[in-house]
């Protein structure tokens, strides 16, 4: 019987008599790809120790570097995250509002909610005087409810500053997006 060689994808795959390629053309396979594995590791060693030898001459110690760089930038980045919360809480109170909205809403215990963050009239003075040590008058809250500014700062001091309440001031928000646990880790990364 004569032998047939079968081509798959330009290689030669199998015999029709069933047998498969010859030891030989398996070792010339196993060779070509060794000579690759060599030459890729040879490749990337010599990479590496040319960048380990300048890290070493120029005595840069890399995980002095990165504990820098960490450390510098790690004030900004803990804001940014503050910010973050305070964006999602007033998403989360009025979805779909804007300052311009105004929006407003009688609460449950006859009180107006005002502003992004859902402030009452009497939660704006108590904490306004909390923290900035002034007395307003309603009106003065009012508008400080309404300023998307002056309420976000506010609300920033509640969540992070207060040891009271805090985020609780939100409870359902709080409830909803799980807040505390996002706000106690990003109050670590302060400290």
């Amino acid at each position: 019987m004569k032998k047939i060689k079968v081509y798959k994808d330009g290689k030669l795959w199998r015999r029709i008599d069933g047998r498969f390629d010859s030891f030989r053309s398996k070792l010339r396979r196993f060779v070509r790809r060794m000579v690759k594995l060599v030459f890729s590791g040879l490749v990337i060693g010599t990479v590496l120790i040319g960048v380990v030898s300048y890290a070493y001459n120029t005595g840069l110690n890399k995980s002095e570097v990165i504990f820098t760089e960490t450390k510098s930038n790690l004030p900004e980045k803990i804001e940014g995250l503050k910010d973050d919360v305070v964006a999602r809480l007033a998403e989360c109170e009025t979805p779909g509002y804007e300052e311009s909205d105004a929006p407003m809403i009688l609460d449950s215990n006859s009180a107006m909610s005002i502003g992004r963050w859902m402030y009452q009239i009497k939660t704006v003075q108590y904490y306004w005087k909390m923290f900035y040590k002034e007395d307003i008058t309603r009106k003065e809250a009012v508008l400080i409810a309404l300023d998307e500014k002056k309420a976000s700062e506010l609300t920033k001091k509640i969540i992070f500053e207060d040891e009271g309440k805090g985020i609780g001031n939100w409870h359902n928000c709080n409830i909803k997006h799980g807040f505390k646990a996002e706000i106690n880790l990003i109050k670590k990364l302060e400290k």
